[in-house]
């Protein structure tokens, strides 16, 4: 199911995913909630005893299944309490490709799919558009 409130003109939809990531800093490892996500990043409540900065640089490691591990870069956006946003910086072609799956499951619109990931090639200094396909 998508989420976005009428007053935010996203480009790429949002929608619901409850999962738990664990977000690598340098040497520091977190857990944290994944509370939604997109094409283009994901939104995550933190333990409040870890709070990163916007542009903080981050590895995220994603167990979807257990043969299923997604590894993708992020940089943090905005931080407010304790959830943070943050753009997916780059991708390798596998973990994209499961990304893309979760998007098109939830999405359930091909059409609208096919816009987001134009939108994601589009990207001015995209670091991931070879992954796309």
């Amino acid at each position: 199911m998508s989420v976005q409130p009428a007053h935010e003109r996203r480009r790429f939809q949002r929608f619901r995913f409850s999962s738990v990531v664990r977000v690598r800093q340098g040497d520091t490892v977190q857990e944290c909630e994944m509370l939604d996500m997109s094409f283009r990043g994901f939104l995550a409540r933190c333990p409040a005893s870890w709070q990163p900065t916007e542009g903080d640089r981050l590895r995220v490691e994603w167990r979807l299944a257990e043969l299923i591990k997604l590894e993708l870069d992020a940089v943090v956006m905005h931080v407010h309490n304790s959830h943070m946003g943050c753009s997916w910086e780059a991708r390798d072609a596998e973990s994209f490709a499961h990304l893309k799956r979760l998007v098109e499951i939830n999405l359930l619109d091909s059409k609208m799919v096919a816009r987001e990931l134009e939108a994601l090639k589009g990207e001015t200094g995209s670091k991931h558009r070879d992954a796309v396909h």
